[in-house]
């Protein structure tokens, strides 16, 4: 990888208050080299600060979303979108494509930044050895992150572990294996070691979420008693809980609750947010041109890019399951005299949409419009579906804005009940599985009823259909069926769009051209990509 001499402007960060609460935001300094702005505690917490910077070029962007939710089982695509040849796996799905030179670009200046801070931390006076060791910490831990990804993404990759001063023209791939070993692990088990337990600012790296992911990292190298270790450490060790109600995980005014980890900050700060998070737009089924509807605020701009598959629609109980009741908008109330039907109201139910099957003489004796199963589950009508709510916004600030500015959950305690309950499984305790798995499943019941489940029930698909129903549109379901082994098979039984596409090379995505035609000598493309 190659990498200009470093200088930390417009990315060098400084905490700052907001209310009554610490949140991790940026403030603007420009022109300073690292040597002469990291002299002391807070040009090491500004250099850090910066570090988190490139988690919001991912984390609530499509580009995340193309690569995790698009191409997999349970999400397939809306009507809209530039990036359908990655969910269809085409020809499209290219070295050339332009998010995977984005991701890389953005992913090693994150670590870049990271190495500055990593290397200069010890030559700053005037500091305790709490705080030094705390800010490295985070930098390891966020440098583990990129790593992560960009490792799972594009297999062997380049790596660097030291701050580069000079212009490097060559690319050099190191090992997926090295970049583990070397990297990733070496990182996270200092960051266990040295991050604390909570941050006075909100949005830090703390000692859970490293723990978290440094399960997902055990999990795809398959160190099951590890990733049991550290699942039940989040789970016992600290004050998280589920909650009683699952769409109050994702609501705009509860963001700081126990089942959050750890999330990448968006705030409403033009200056801070950036292009802000803009999951709210791709998750939203097409309900503006209905009858009795206009486009506002609460419902959102749907730019309908991700719609469930069929075997996504077949994932939950419709009357049991509170992730169904309150993970997805089902009903639309009329906000638009002007179109409404005769005998409808401002605030009736205008459009209503169902995993069940309903009778032709039911729709006809109905004022408003209902989308059922066969409806949803077209191949052809892609712009009605279940709505996605956990990435709502409905304190954006008009009818068209796109920069939100909600968190974007990356670690939350039912993803460590899924952890805990696969790593059981997987030393061949499917007893004990089953009970880890049936806290969350009766945490997700809705009252009078109860979906725990038998021990002979307890199975890797069971594993991958709960994470499924539990995680869906978070960003981790491409990943879970690659770690799995189970993408290709999934893929071509569950996603019609994608069976015919997907190859044995689709395990990794295409080095970016962009990065090839920059290096000065040859680098092996990844196999299957022109």
């Amino acid at each position: 990888m190659k990498f200009s001499k470093i200088i930390i402007a417009l990315a060098i960060t400084a905490v700052t208050g907001v209310s009554c609460n610490n949140y991790l935001d940026e403030e603007i300094v420009s022109g300073a080299t690292s040597g002469s702005y990291i002299v002391d505690a807070n040009g090491l917490t500004g250099v850090v600060n910066a570090a988190y910077a490139p988690l919001r070029t991912y984390y609530g962007q499509e580009l995340g979303f193309v690569l995790t939710e698009f191409g997999v089982d349970t999400y397939t695509h809306g009507r809209d979108g530039s990036f359908i040849d990655v969910n269809q796996y085409n020809p499209g799905l290219s070295p050339s494509l332009s998010i995977l030179s984005t991701l890389w670009t953005n992913f090693y200046k994150g670590i870049g930044t990271c190495n500055t801070a990593i290397d200069l931390a010890p030559t700053i006076g005037n500091i305790s050895e709490q705080i030094r060791a705390q800010r490295i910490a985070e930098a390891r831990y966020l440098r583990a992150l990129y790593y992560f990804v960009l490792v799972q993404t594009f297999g062997d990759i380049p790596l660097t572990l030291t701050e580069v001063k000079e212009v490097q023209t060559e690319t050099t791939r190191t090992s997926a294996e090295k970049i583990y070993t070397d990297a990733i692990l070496p990182d996270l088990e200092f960051a266990v070691t040295n991050l604390p337990r909570t941050q006075s600012d909100y949005g830090r790296a703390t000692q859970a979420a490293a723990k978290m992911l440094l399960a997902r990292v055990h999990m795809v190298r398959k160190n099951w008693a590890e990733v049991e270790k550290l699942s039940d450490s989040v789970i016992k060790d600290y004050n998280f809980s589920l909650l009683d109600s699952y769409g109050s995980i994702f609501d705009i005014n509860n963001q700081k609750n126990p089942e959050v980890i750890w999330a990448v900050n968006y705030n409403s700060t033009a200056l801070l947010n950036g292009t802000g998070n803009q999951s709210h737009l791709y998750f939203i089924m097409v309900y503006d041109g209905e009858k009795g509807m206009q486009r506002d605020i609460l419902n959102g701009r749907p730019f309908n890019r991700f719609k469930l598959t069929p075997y996504g629609n077949s994932l939950f109980d419709n009357k049991a399951d509170k992730r169904y009741i309150e993970g997805f908008q089902r009903v639309y109330y009329s906000n638009n005299r002007t179109t409404a039907p005769a005998g409808m109201n401002q605030g009736d139910t205008a459009v209503f949409i169902t995993t069940d099957v309903i009778p032709a003489n039911v729709r006809a004796a109905k004022k408003y419009a209902i989308y059922d199963l066969n409806d949803i589950n077209s191949q052809t009508v892609r712009t009605k579906f279940l709505t996605n709510i956990k990435f709502l916004d409905p304190k954006r600030t008009s009818v068209t804005a796109v920069e939100g500015s909600k968190d974007f959950i990356v670690f939350r305690i039912a993803e460590a009940y899924l952890n805990l309950a696969e790593a059981q499984l997987m030393q061949n305790k499917p007893g004990d599985a089953t009970t880890t798995i049936n806290v969350l499943r009766k945490k997700r019941s809705m009252p009078g009823f109860d979906l725990s489940i038998a021990s002979s029930q307890m199975n890797l698909d069971f594993i991958l259909d709960e994470r499924g129903r539990e995680l869906y549109g978070e960003m981790q379901r491409w990943f879970d069926l690659k770690r799995t082994g189970t993408l290709l098979e999934r893929v071509k039984k569950y996603n019609p769009d994608a069976a015919a596409g997907i190859k044995d090379y689709h395990l990794l995505r295409p080095i970016p051209q962009s990065e090839i035609d920059r290096s000065s000598n040859k680098v092996n493309q990844n196999l299957g990509y022109n």
